[in-house]
């Protein structure tokens, strides 16, 4: 999942994507809860705990959230 993953963030030129581990009975489509890894177009990896599909919705957008609010304050020009 890393691997490909990574090779996605750069082949798509993304800031970040959300991988989730699927298999699992915790985790998935079927299921209530999920496992989420964010990899960062920095290198930077994320592992969040299983936990409710809307508080994994909730990680990912102050994430996104963080990173537009840096990228307004990044000096002008980078």
């Amino acid at each position: 999942m890393e691997t490909y993953a990574r090779q996605k963030v750069v082949a798509k030129h993304l800031d970040m994507i959300a991988a989730n581990l699927i298999g699992p009975p915790d985790s998935g489509f079927s299921a209530d809860t999920n496992r989420m890894t964010l990899f960062f177009a920095d290198g930077r990896k994320t592992v969040l705990d299983v936990m409710d599909k809307d508080d994994v919705a909730h990680h990912i957008l102050d994430e996104v959230v963080a990173m537009i609010r840096g990228a307004k304050t990044a000096p002008a020009g980078d």
